[in-house]
């Protein structure tokens, strides 16, 4: 009966999913991600429709290859969507809102996974009652569900496949450290091989936290076989992901999981360069609306300062005039740290081009070239570096943030509400918190909710310029860390009472 109820939870939200999703065009990242899945389904290379001098489609890395499958996939199993003349045809209309649609399956999963790992955490970790644990369950997904839907559910990019991976991730990896099963710790490997070829991040951060983990499993809690299993999930994610190197390798020369990394690091290694007034100004650009005016008496900044000619002006993403700037080379004129960042990257493209007349190597060198430029840029800057790290934390950590970049005066229309925004970011501190709890108290069940979230966040920080989006996928486990301490808090507060009234009867 409780299970036929929780179903029909499920469904209800996916219902309400469905009601959100709208014929709008797509574009940025999601109109890439379409763009590869179209050649994919209909000429069986993903590409970007480039041709080479055979008038053959050229094999592109462009973005991790998973999303990609999955929603050629989607497209061939769509009589309509299958049926398209053109991709202009396919993105349009209502076959565009059929296409949308598949996020509606990411959601329904992403909400069974967050029922089945509250559910868990709730019996294994709070040791709460059966009615407790059912009404931690049904609320924290609750949560989720209304501050994760509501954002990208009409945008065809990756947040929504990644947070459903990281949800699962999180229950095969608890289910395996109790159990001690190889199967299970087979299974967390490949759904953590998927999350690497979601978002190639996850890498360099699941080879840093697995080895982290191992050794302390090893020198802590001096369990020889706990240690070398973790290792087991790091060796299954790289068998997983290896097909797709050789892939890369064959088709295009080159050893890489996905192109985006050094465009990022170049755009980081800009933003590096904050003046002390942006420094202290971005605290105030990138809060949220709902701390708008606590940030603006704080900081002494306000949304004009946002606006060409204001100080914060090179913070803001687009400033009007930008992209036609960069679709000339001019960096000089460009106003934004990401335009000028991004037209330096599109002009060292642009040389190679012309030097070398086989697009992937010249694409391959001009990548090389600027990733060393913007590596360089970063060690003669370590202090500046370091310091922009604390407002990229802090721009990352309100995930919900969609004013961030738009300074219109309807800006307000883009908000979401309050608690919105809060709880996620309260859902962060609560994370961090059991993280450090974990380490002291060396208590793993903590440590394996935490880990990920917090050298993902750490990684994004230090890294690159931490747009809210990238924060997106990490709001339900946020939030199920906010519903944990929720709980923890409860039950210390009436365990300190209990035994204070008895000391009070006793004297």
């Amino acid at each position: 009966m409780i299970g036929l109820l929780l179903i029909a939870l499920v469904l209800m939200l996916s219902i309400q999913t469905v009601m959100k999703i709208n014929a709008k065009p797509i574009a940025g990242d999601g109109h890439n991600n379409i763009l590869l899945a179209y050649h994919l389904a209909f000429h069986d290379v993903m590409s970007m429709g480039q041709l080479d001098q055979n008038k053959q489609l050229i094999a592109s890395n462009l973005r991790e290859p998973l999303p990609i499958f999955l929603s050629a996939m989607w497209i061939k199993a769509i009589p309509s969507l299958a049926n398209a003349q053109s991709f202009d045809v396919l993105v349009s209309g209502k076959r565009l809102i059929i296409l949308k649609l598949q996020n509606v399956v990411y959601v329904a999963l992403l909400l069974i996974g967050a029922l089945i790992l509250s559910l868990k955490l709730a019996k294994d970790f709070l040791q709460l009652s059966f009615f407790l644990r059912l009404l931690f369950s049904v609320s924290t997904t609750l949560i989720i569900f209304y501050c994760i839907h509501t954002v990208y559910v009409t945008l065809l990019i990756t947040e929504f496949q990644a947070a459903m991976l990281i949800v699962w991730f999180v229950w095969a990896w608890l289910a395996a450290w109790q159990s001690q099963k190889i199967s299970l710790y087979i299974v967390t490997g490949l759904i953590y091989g998927c999350l690497i070829l979601t978002k190639a991040a996850f890498l360099y951060i699941g080879i840093v936290s697995f080895l982290f983990i191992a050794g302390v499993s090893f020198f802590c809690f001096k369990v020889k076989k706990q240690s070398l299993n973790q290792l087991i999930i790091l060796l299954v994610a790289l068998i997983t992901i290896f097909p797709w190197y050789v892939r890369n390798y064959v088709q295009i020369g080159v050893w890489e999981l996905a192109q985006r990394g050094p465009v990022v690091l170049m755009t980081r290694a800009y933003k590096s360069n904050l003046t002390e007034d942006e420094f202290q100004g971005a605290f105030y650009a990138y809060a949220p609306l709902s701390l708008k005016k606590v940030m603006k008496h704080l900081t002494g900044f306000s949304g004009a300062d946002r606006i060409e000619g204001g100080r914060l002006q090179r913070l803001t993403r687009f400033p009007r005039g930008d992209e036609e700037k960069r679709a000339s080379g001019d960096e000089a004129g460009a106003i934004s740290y990401y335009i000028k960042a991004t037209t330096h990257f599109n002009n060292i493209h642009t040389k190679y081009a012309s030097e070398i007349k086989d697009p992937i190597k010249a694409r391959i060198a001009a990548d090389q070239a600027g990733q060393k430029e913007a590596v360089s840029m970063i060690k003669n800057n370590v202090i500046g570096h370091l310091k922009s790290t604390l407002v990229f934390a802090w721009r990352g950590a309100w995930p919900c943030n969609t004013v961030d970049g738009r300074w219109s005066q309807t800006a307000k229309r883009y908000a979401q509400p309050v608690w919105q925004e809060i709880v996620p970011f309260l859902g962060l501190l609560s994370m961090f918190g059991l993280f450090i709890t974990a380490i002291f108290k060396r208590n793993m069940q903590l440590a394996i909710l935490t880990l990920l979230g917090v050298s993902t966040f750490t990684f994004y920080s230090l890294a690159t310029h931490f747009i809210p989006r990238y924060s997106e996928m990490f709001i339900p486990v946020w939030v199920i860390c906010f519903s944990v301490v929720i709980v923890l808090f409860v039950n210390n507060a009436l365990n300190l009472t209990f035994k204070l009234k008895n000391f009070e009867d006793k004297n």
